[in-house]
């Protein structure tokens, strides 16, 4: 889990410790992209990457592109967007090499499911 927020970090490991997830949660006080940059030096897969970046920023497009690069997925690993503007998501990763393979809105909150293309 990222952000680089202290005080978002400080309630994300408040609430790991009250769900006893210590250590199965890496916590990090950093920019998603340097995060990114430092899982892809540790040679980490992840079957799911979860993106919530603060809606009013266009920062979804730019993390896809880089997990992708840096091929943090594993085989079947998927990536899940929540954002509010789900048109602009998803004209944003078009070109990326990912395809949808479903969305769901949770009253606000719309969820895009990406896979990587073959």
């Amino acid at each position: 889990m990222c952000d680089k927020s202290h005080e978002a970090v400080k309630y994300i490991y408040d609430n790991i410790i009250k769900t006893k997830l210590q250590e199965n949660a890496i916590i990090s006080n950093k920019d998603y992209a340097e995060f990114l940059k430092d899982l892809k030096n540790k040679n980490e897969k992840f079957d799911i990457v979860f993106l919530d970046p603060p809606y009013d920023l266009d920062i979804a497009k730019n993390a896809v592109a880089l997990i992708i690069e840096y091929k943090l997925l594993s085989n079947d690993g998927i990536i899940i967007i929540e954002t509010d503007q789900k048109e602009r998501e998803i004209k944003g990763i078009e070109n990326l090499n990912v395809e949808i393979y479903d969305t769901r809105k949770y009253g606000r909150a719309n969820l895009i499911f990406l896979v990587e293309r073959g």
